[in-house]
């Protein structure tokens, strides 16, 4: 797995390395400087049209919920992340009623183009779990009975990732 050097540690430490997306080239060009001098490896998407239709996909719905888009994507071995930072202020309840409203629609348009999600916050995990159907949900099926071989009372994490014990499914939640 990548890792972000340490200062002083040589060039043999493998470093992270990130897609930046950004349509204005003075600014593309400023974070790279700076992810550079943090120790990224910084490509500029040209080209890549996942990297470009998550990027419209994306940016397009936060702005649309009237937030600013601040996001990044990080290039693993075969995977692209896309980290979207959503900055809101949590005592208005209209930018929470928004901000909920724009997260849910992001997780069924990323469900239906294809793409997966492995990380949210608690509040998503159901939905984003529920995204996983493929083979009759056979994923969930399989983590449900590893929960209930190894957590039976269902005291470790209920309901992380969408996985809830056997006495909390089926909306039997407290």
């Amino acid at each position: 797995m990548p890792v972000l050097p340490m200062r002083g540690q040589g060039a043999a430490v493998r470093t992270m390395r990130l897609l930046v997306v950004e349509d204005n080239p003075s600014v593309a060009s400023l974070l790279r400087r700076g992810l550079e001098r943090e120790g990224y490896t910084v490509d500029l998407a040209t080209t890549g049209e996942d990297a470009i239709k998550q990027y419209r996909m994306v940016s397009s719905r936060v702005r649309e919920h009237g937030f600013d888009y601040m996001g990044l994507m990080a290039i693993g071995f075969r995977e692209l992340h896309h980290v979207t930072v959503i900055v809101y202020d949590k005592t208005n309840a209209d930018e929470r009623r928004r901000l909920d409203e724009c997260f849910n629609l992001m997780i069924k348009e990323a469900a239906a183009e294809g793409y997966g999600e492995y990380r949210t916050h608690i509040q998503y995990m159901d939905a984003i779990a529920g995204t996983y159907k493929w083979n009759d949900s056979a994923l969930l099926k399989m983590q449900q009975t590893i929960k209930d071989a190894l957590d039976p009372k269902g005291i470790l994490a209920p309901g992380k990732s969408g996985i809830w014990p056997r006495h909390l499914r089926d909306g039997q939640r407290p």
